[in-house]
C-alpha cells in the first residue's frame, strides 16, 4: 500500500487506462488539425493562382485628415464593381 491507500495494481490499472486515453486521443488529433490546415493552403494557392490573372492601376492615392487614405484605380474587364 502506497501513501494514498492503493495498491500498486491499481496505480498500474489507472496508468494503463490513461495510456489508452491519450492513444485514442491521439489517433484523432491529426484530422482536427490536417483539415483546416489543407483548407487553408488550398485557399492561399487558389488566391495566389487568381492574382496572376488581373493587374489593377492605381490612378490616385492621397492623405485626408484623420489619417485617412483614398485610393482611386481603374476597373479593368472581369472585375466586379
Amino acid at each position: 500500500m502506497d501513501y494514498y491507500g492503493s495498491t500498486n495494481d491499481d496505480s498500474i490499472f489507472t496508468c494503463n487506462k490513461m495510456a489508452t486515453l491519450l492513444t485514442a486521443f491521439s489517433t484523432k488529433t491529426w484530422m482536427y488539425i490536417a483539415i483546416p490546415v489543407l483548407l487553408y493552403t488550398g485557399e492561399r494557392v487558389f488566391r495566389a493562382i487568381r492574382s496572376g490573372f488581373y493587374e489593377v492601376e492605381i490612378f490616385k492615392a492621397s492623405i485626408y485628415p484623420g489619417k485617412v487614405l483614398s485610393l482611386q484605380f481603374n476597373n479593368q474587364k472581369g472585375l466586379s464593381t
